[in-house]
């Protein structure tokens, strides 16, 4: 495998898993042509703006999941309840976030302290 190539797992759901992937030009088309896709041309990034706008899209995730929950854990029976209705509302935004994903988003971000999650 060429040492070029990166990847990085940005998001797990229940049926896919979001990468971003990293590898040099020459390779795109070995790329597109083992997973029979048709290459499209998009503006390229320097690694440096994609990595920004992804930490930029990390952090709007975790502020919105903060959010929503702040709101639902107030009417809700238990923090496992108000993460279930955090997450419907959320899957409006952001489509491919998890139980698992939105509940450690919480966890890190201090939300669940003292709930036993």
């Amino acid at each position: 495998m060429d040492r070029s190539i990166r990847y990085r797992v940005v998001s797990r759901g229940t049926e896919a898993i979001v990468l971003l992937v990293t590898l040099p030009e020459n390779l795109l088309s070995r790329v597109t042509d083992f997973f029979d896709m048709k290459e499209r041309q998009i503006p390229s990034l320097p690694s440096h703006d994609v990595e920004k706008n992804m930490a930029a899209y990390a952090l709007r995730c975790e502020q919105t999941a903060c959010s929503v929950f702040d709101k639902e854990v107030l009417s809700a029976d238990s923090p496992c309840s108000a993460i279930s209705s955090s997450l419907a509302i959320i899957h409006e935004v952001i489509p491919n976030i998890s139980y698992a994903n939105l509940k450690t988003i919480l966890r890190k971000a201090g939300r669940l302290k003292g709930t036993g999650l």
